[in-house]
């Protein structure tokens, strides 16, 4: 219930065609500006969206009915795609990001010095999430905040140019840098990257939306310098609501802190995350395991929360008695005062608006269509922020509650009856009937929101929650609880902050309850399913099917068992039946870009590998690793060999394993050595924590086999008993050899991070390494070794997996004429193919830079 407003509550209000023309006016901006996403390559520009948008409009004015309603719906497209375009894709004069080079790879930084506004408090960078990130080189911390700028200086003097830029300053910042500062920062300046890996979000265009133009990195704190405040009225009231918004936000962090220091609890980190939108260093276990129990939406602050706190200052307002109107206007300055304490980040502000509109909305005091309001609410949010049309949180958001109060009434009464439309009787919060309706509707709820939910979320993100519901019925008690007495411990502490500290103490244990809850349910096997990316298509096939079933359909419905069995095949086709490689492919590779690390992918067949799967960066197994591979189509990979001991080949594999599937790990002789002689390392926990999962390890080298599809890998190094120094001279390396349909072999080969020892040993005179595709030897780092592999093997296609720093070596310039070199900094992930017919086709995310 949120201000008097129950979604299980029938409601009646204005005619339908209000909401159909809320609704097709929401549909006709989003095509717009979807439309003007995909022909952002074409480059067309605002005017022409414009122009036709207005000549729609002038249409209409001269056409009457469907004609005319066309012609709106016509400039509404239009108009959605100028304004896509003005915002998001058209960078205006005068802004710091066109004074910022396009990152091609190559890692690009441009010394700058820039003067604006400190919009947060500084903070220290959060690590890396990976399983393995304490292993990690991390170098000296580095202290984060935002800066909008206003003036960039050059050689000629100060420029105008507006931006926002986040800053890393190495070491830390002084004391008296604070949001609302106006501050002179010196330091280099790196542009938003591209999207590298198949299923990431191109950050740039999210950027552009923030009006943000890259990362500043300033190497010493002497390098931010503390300017005056600019002169006028609006640079000193911005100054002073960022000082005091940040105020606020430290004495809300500060009261739910308390006294306790050290280590974060489960607890604590749950209650912070609930109640402030804040991760104080021990939520990752926590977000992973509300993720996999489809719970993820009961840690980001949203319209659930908000809705609690509503419902707890109603509850405030009315115990001083009715107020009639007054109460939705105060709980919504309640909401809008909470809204300054958390981050202003995207869900918070999503939330917000929603829940403080429907309130207006309430307040008015005259019927309305929900859903129309909730449709010119979310009309006016892809206005505000063009690009949360692509984000999931907005989608479910709105979707979902766009459904319940659709069909939120008649879901509930066809599970547990007809809902009573008549004068109510004051509820008896003792009575065990008020409770029992309270948890029936839960589960109403619960169901209806997780069905309709499902198709989306397996065709975006891929797990499933079979118990999502159960999780979500047990939970949202104890979570209700936390909420409750969080708000009341704020409100306390906002009066009386040793009081407030103190009482915060049995908020975090109600946190414990909670964590320890999830836990559980985490335990149980098969809570988690991973499953493949679904079609657009086929989810919203799923999606229209589920909104029939709770709508209209029964047990004895055949066209509703008909549908459901269409869409089974269907789901069971995509799945299982499809093979994601082309008919004509006998083998392919497709190198992840990870940065500085390695992680390719060979398939054939239905089979899938992966060769070495780490970075240096550790968190790359977390998200990105299972991304990309899952929407190449390799949601599933049940064997991965990691070629050699260093940390940049099995970093990610600790947290990859688990939505892979991973059944079988594939070393050499060094690397099993290195794992048994560490006590605490990371390849150690690597081993423990794949054998925690039932991975079983087997050990190869030069002579073992392994068949994948249509393929054999065949080692041909290291050799039994090697005797090299380096670990990387003992790095497994390995053909992938298949028959084409002519007879012939196609090869490929793998060489990991095999060092001059063992290239010097493998080009010896009789030796056959002719091949189709080369890995390029230990991420391209040149020496005549490496240059003479690539001469010998002749390969029509190298595969380069490395940062920036490598990028166009020109030492391999002469090597890399008259054949296709892809590296995965500057070109993206790349892929080759070894055909039926013996040809050799290759590309990657980029083409060219």
């Amino acid at each position: 219930m949120l201000a008097g407003v129950d979604p299980l509550a029938p409601q009646t209000g204005p005619a339908p065609p209000a909401r159909t023309r809320a609704v097709v006016a929401l549909a006709s901006l989003a095509l717009g500006m979807v439309a003007a996403r995909e022909a952002a390559p074409v480059g067309v520009p605002a005017t022409a969206w414009f122009g036709a948008a207005c000549a729609a409009a002038a249409a209409a004015l001269l056409l009457r009915g469907r004609a005319c309603a066309a012609a709106l719906v016509a400039c509404a497209v239009a108009f959605g795609g100028g304004w896509f375009t003005v915002r998001v894709l058209e960078t205006p004069s005068g802004s710091l990001r066109a004074l910022v080079p396009a990152d091609d790879g190559s890692g690009v930084m441009i010394g700058v010095e820039l003067e604006g506004v400190v919009l947060d408090e500084p903070r220290k960078a959060r690590a890396s999430p990976g399983a393995l990130a304490e292993f990690a080189f991390a170098g000296e911390p580095a202290w984060m905040f935002r800066m909008r700028a206003d003036t960039a200086y050059a050689d000629d003097g100060a420029v105008r140019a507006s931006g926002v830029v986040r800053v890393g300053v190495v070491g830390g910042v002084d004391e008296s840098v604070r949001a609302g500062t106006r501050v002179r920062v010196t330091g280099r300046l790196s542009p938003v990257a591209r999207p590298l890996n198949p299923g990431e979000q191109d950050s740039r265009l999210w950027a552009a939306q923030r009006d943000e133009a890259g990362r500043l990195r300033v190497p010493h704190a002497s390098l931010v310098r503390i300017e005056p405040t600019l002169p006028g009225a609006l640079p000193a009231v911005e100054a002073w609501w960022l000082r005091t918004r940040a105020a606020m936000h430290g004495r809300a962090l500060g009261v739910l802190k308390g006294d306790e220091a050290g280590e974060a609890t489960p607890g604590r980190a749950l209650m912070l995350a609930l109640l402030l939108g804040e991760d104080d260093g021990g939520l990752r276990p926590l977000r992973d395991a509300f993720a996999r129990q489809g719970l993820s939406h009961l840690l980001a602050i949203s319209g659930f929360h908000l809705a609690i706190m509503a419902g707890v200052a109603l509850f405030a307002v009315r115990l001083t008695g009715e107020r009639g109107r007054l109460e939705p206007l105060i709980v919504g300055a309640l909401v809008a005062l909470y809204m300054t304490v958390v981050p202003a980040n995207a869900p918070v502000l999503r939330a917000g608006w929603m829940v403080l509109l429907l309130l207006v909305a309430e307040a008015a005091g005259r019927r309305y269509d929900r859903v129309t309001v909730l449709a010119w609410i979310a009309c006016a949010m892809i206005v505000v922020r063009p690009m949360d049309l692509w984000s999931l949180g907005f989608q479910l958001s709105f979707g979902l509650t766009g459904v319940l109060m659709w069909l939120g009434p008649t879901a509930h009464a066809r599970l547990f009856g007809t809902i009573r439309t008549g004068p109510r009787e004051p509820p008896d919060a003792l009575g065990v009937r008020w409770w029992a309706e309270k948890a029936k509707g839960l589960v109403s709820v619960s169901l209806l929101c997780w069905a309709v939910a499902l198709p989306t979320i397996a065709h975006t993100i891929g797990v499933v929650s079979p118990l999502a519901v159960v999780c979500t019925v047990v939970l949202v008690p104890v979570v209700l609880a936390l909420l409750f007495a969080g708000y009341v411990v704020l409100t306390l502490g906002a009066v009386v902050p040793s009081a407030g500290a103190w009482a915060s103490g049995a908020v975090r244990r109600i946190g414990d309850a909670a964590a320890w809850l999830v836990d559980r349910f985490d335990a149980v096997p098969g809570t988690a399913l991973y499953a493949p990316r679904l079609s657009l298509s086929l989810t919203a096939a799923a999606t229209a099917l589920v909104l029939y079933w709770f709508a209209r359909g029964h047990l004895r419905d055949r066209f509703a068992w008909a549908a459901a069995g269409a869409i089974a095949v269907w789901a069971g086709g995509e799945a299982f039946v499809r093979t994601p490689l082309g008919a004509g492919t006998l083998v392919r590779i497709d190198a992840i870009a990870v940065g500085d690390g390695s992680c390719l992918l060979v398939r054939s067949g239905r089979d899938a590998l992966l060769w070495d799967c780490g970075s240096t960066d550790p968190g790359m197994g977390v998200i990105d690793i299972p991304r990309a591979l899952r929407r190449l189509g390799a949601h599933r990979v049940r064997t991965v060999v990691v070629t050699h001991p260093d940390y940049d080949h099995y970093s990610a594999l600790p947290d990859a394993a688990g939505p892979l599937g991973v059944r079988e790990l594939i070393v050499g002789e060094r690397t099993d050595e290195r794992a048994r002689a560490q006590r605490v390392g990371s390849l150690r926990a690597t081993f423990d924590s794949l054998a925690a999962r039932g991975v079983r390890a087997r050990i190869v080298g030069a002579g073992d086999t392994i068949t994948l599809g249509h393929a054999t890998i065949r080692f041909i190094a290291p050799p039994d008993g090697a005797g090299y120094l380096a670990d990387n001279d003992h790095s497994l390396v390995a053909f992938v050899e298949a028959r084409t349909d002519g007879g012939s072999v196609v090869r490929a080969l793998l060489t990991g991070d095999a060092g001059p020892a063992a290239l010097a040993a493998l080009l010896a005179p009789d030796a056959d390494l002719r091949a189709d595709v080369l890995e390029l030897p230990h991420h391209g780092s040149h020496n005549p070794q490496a240059r003479a592999l690539v001469s010998v093997s002749n390969p029509a296609v190298v595969l380069q997996s490395t940062g920036p720093s490598r990028v166009d070596d020109p030492r391999w310039a002469a090597e890399r004429a008259g054949r296709a070199w892809l590296v995965t900094a500057a070109h993206g992930a790349s892929w080759a193919e070894l055909r039926r017919d013996g040809t050799v086709r290759s590309g990657s995310m980029h083409e060219s830079r």
